[in-house]
């Protein structure tokens, strides 16, 4: 029987994991809960239940990106113990995608202030030091230190993921500066690429980090629900 460190074990579970991410049917029902109570009700018992269980309407805002940072934390972890040993630094890594656009705009003020709410992130930040180039290409370089010698297939896959989150990076960088409301554009485009991908290489270690870059996508779009809500939907300044 296979079980965690197996190949193919670690394969079925994000294969699972994969078909439980919420649908667009999911995401329009719950656009239609306008204060933060009622859309943390309405997710029990969904695919999003997952990540909000933790939740509380009286949470602040940055309790709120707390919450959900740990959460994805732990997911990238957990779903790393199912690799075998080799991948999983490299996996682990994954987990803080959803950090990266906090750790680039870190100044001492706010490294100081996160030092209290996160440390995790400000570890982060001593990993990635600012000024070192664009901080997505210095959370690249790290995570090729933590992969293992791999296979031609696997550095193609690994590759075509990392060219994805590069194209991305570079145009979402770009529409920042000309434009606005783009964002959520290109994040749905990269979606759809990083879907294409996994699909195209079903193996892992390039499933599980596809997976978690997906999943990370719909952590960023629940946070913008929430911290929406939580500012100016009809139940906002019950919580501070």
């Amino acid at each position: 029987m296979s079980g965690p460190g197996d190949l193919s074990y670690a394969q079925a579970r994000i294969q699972s994991r994969h078909g439980q991410r919420p649908d667009e049917a999911l995401w329009a029902r719950l656009d239609a809960s306008k204060s933060l109570a009622r859309y943390l009700d309405d997710a029990a018992g969904t695919a999003l239940e997952r990540w909000t269980r933790a939740l509380d309407a009286r949470l602040s805002t940055r309790e709120l990106e707390v919450t959900l940072r740990r959460s994805f934390r732990a997911y990238a972890a957990d779903l790393a113990s199912w690799l075998p040993d080799r991948w999983r630094a490299g996996v682990s890594w994954a987990a803080s995608l959803v950090d990266l656009p906090l750790v680039e705009a870190m100044d001492a003020r706010a490294r100081a202030r996160w030092a209290e709410e996160d440390p995790d992130l400000v570890l982060l930040a001593d990993v990635l030091p600012a000024g070192d180039g664009p901080i997505l290409a210095s959370w690249t370089r790290r995570q090729r230190d933590l992969w293992p010698r791999i296979s031609s297939a696997e550095r193609v896959a690994l590759a075509e993921l990392e060219s994805l989150l590069q194209h991305h990076d570079q145009a979402a960088r770009a529409a920042a500066a000309h434009a606005e409301g783009e964002s959520w554009r290109l994040r749905r485009e990269l979606a759809v690429d990083v879907s294409r991908h996994f699909r195209r290489h079903p193996e892992p270690p390039s499933s599980a980090l596809a997976h978690l870059l997906l999943v990370a996508i719909d952590l960023e779009r629940l946070r913008s629900a929430l911290l929406t809500r939580a500012l100016f939907g009809p139940d906002r300044g019950e919580a501070s």
